[in-house]
């Protein structure tokens, strides 16, 4: 290979792979593996009523659109990514649904006016589809349900994925459940700090992956 064309394909590698980060999702997603390993991960969905719900929680309250750069941004998207895998053994699920709806309800500490649609819900939507829950994003596929409440404790998300056609008994359900909202929560051991850890890693190993590549001389 001519020595001219090894910093030139240095360079389109470099830009694929941050174009990868910036956009934070691709196709690869839809077979992610966690890098993080939750000992406590959940092997089947809630049973409710008899249909299947899934329940995923995330401490802490989604960024605002366009609050931080697109390096950062691709950190925050695979904590979501991190998280919601690590929340149920996907091996040993098989549901996926055709017309499904997610539940997203904000629990905040005080009753300031908030605005629910500065708050970038793509992470969670994007770290769904990426489970195989559901097949698609798009309005024919996918209804979103968005609630606040209150809550005792440090600020936290709460998700719900379920078909459709049972969003009424489920919301039926909730509202029974109402006062014990932040009982049986479980959130994941994952962190920006620690997806921070993982690229740092990654991108040692691939450092040194290209520097002993004779590919690039």
């Amino acid at each position: 290979m001519p020595k001219e064309m090894s910093p030139l394909l240095k360079s389109l590698e470099d830009f694929r792979v941050r174009l990868i980060k910036e956009t934070g999702y691709s196709s690869e997603d839809l077979s992610y593996v966690p890098e993080i390993n939750f000992r406590n991960k959940q092997s089947e969905p809630l049973e409710i009523d008899g249909f299947p719900a899934f329940r995923f929680s995330y401490p802490g309250t989604l960024p605002l659109y366009d609050a931080y750069d697109k390096e950062f941004q691709g950190l925050i998207r695979r904590m979501y990514l991190e998280a919601t895998f690590n929340q149920y053994d996907f091996k040993a699920i098989e549901i996926s649904y055709k017309r499904a709806v997610m539940v997203i309800e904000h629990h905040f500490k005080d009753a300031s006016i908030r605005d629910l649609d500065n708050r970038n819900r793509k992470y969670l939507i994007d770290a769904v589809r990426a489970t195989g829950l559901i097949p698609d994003d798009n309005a024919q596929v996918l209804t979103l349900f968005e609630e606040a409440y209150l809550t005792k404790r440090d600020p936290y998300i709460d998700v719900f994925v379920l078909e459709r056609e049972n969003l009424i008994n489920f919301l039926e359900w909730r509202s029974k459940k109402r006062n014990d909202v932040d009982d049986e929560i479980i959130f994941s051991d994952v962190d920006i700090n620690s997806i921070k850890e993982i690229e740092e890693r990654e991108n040692k190993t691939n450092v040194v992956a290209c520097d002993s590549n004779p590919y690039w001389d």
